[in-house]
């Protein structure tokens, strides 16, 4: 209880802007900011989320299997669903992986765009894999390392991954790497280590990457100034939602 007391002080102090979103601000509002679809789109999309039965129970199943707890959606689910729905990226790369909810979350939306609207898309991953726990990554979480003989990602839906690629291994050496071999990238997602210099590092080695109009996102903001930094630097436009920070690249 004194160390989650002690780490939302800490917070607090870091980055009241993204503390007080992280518990307030309205992913709705996210959404049409940034990319001008009216909010109601954001609870169109949720609830084709929560009408899904086959990727709700697939989900639930091995969460049960693996985990040995039930699974429902939250926030983050709907979010990351919905921004994928709108925004039809034909290429994301993420870092950080774990149990696979939010890769997950993504390649069903870019299955639902493909099916809905006939815009196809991939999804690369980069994640070292917390067979032990993490230090400043998975050492923050309930589950700190991944269930015994499960690789990351393992919740993923086997329908879901025909559009995946995951290479395993340090994101300071696979980035550059996969940013050689991959190029028009639509949205970068951060959420491997969350120190300052490891976000920093992934912000400067992608953002020269990215297009016009491409989206930076990282979870977890709220834990150092790294985010703030590179969007000041940058003279980008933030938005924040639930420890959620994204930008669009003018």
């Amino acid at each position: 209880m004194i160390k989650w007391a002690y780490r939302r002080f800490k917070y607090l102090l870091l980055s009241p802007k993204y503390f007080y979103l992280f518990f307030y601000g309205k992913p709705e509002k996210v959404i049409n900011a940034l990319t001008g679809e009216p909010a109601s789109r954001f609870f169109e999309l949720k609830r084709d989320l929560e009408h899904d039965a086959v990727f709700l129970n697939a989900l639930r199943e091995k969460t049960k299997k693996y985990l040995n707890e039930d699974f429902n959606y939250n926030v983050d689910h709907y979010f990351l669903y919905s921004l994928i729905r709108i925004l039809k990226p034909s290429l994301i790369v993420e870092t950080g992986v774990f149990h696979g909810y939010y890769t997950a979350c993504f390649l069903k939306g870019i299955y639902d765009n493909q099916k809905d609207s006939s815009i196809d898309g991939k999804l690369i991953s980069i994640d070292l894999p917390a067979y032990e726990s993490i230090e400043e990554s998975t050492s923050e979480t309930c589950k700190k390392r991944l269930p015994a003989g499960c690789q990351p990602g393992w919740v993923i839906p086997e329908y879901l991954r025909d559009r995946w690629q995951l290479y395993l291994g340090d994101s300071l050496k696979l980035l550059p790497e996969v940013l050689k071999k991959e190029k028009n990238i639509s949205l970068f997602f951060h959420d491997s280590l969350h120190t300052y210099s490891h976000m920093t590092y992934e912000f400067e080695t992608v953002y020269p990457e990215l297009q016009k109009g491409a989206c930076l996102m990282s979870h977890d903001i709220h834990w150092n100034r790294a985010f703030r930094h590179f969007v000041k630097k940058h003279n980008q436009k933030e938005y924040a939602i639930h420890g959620f920070g994204i930008l669009r690249k003018k």
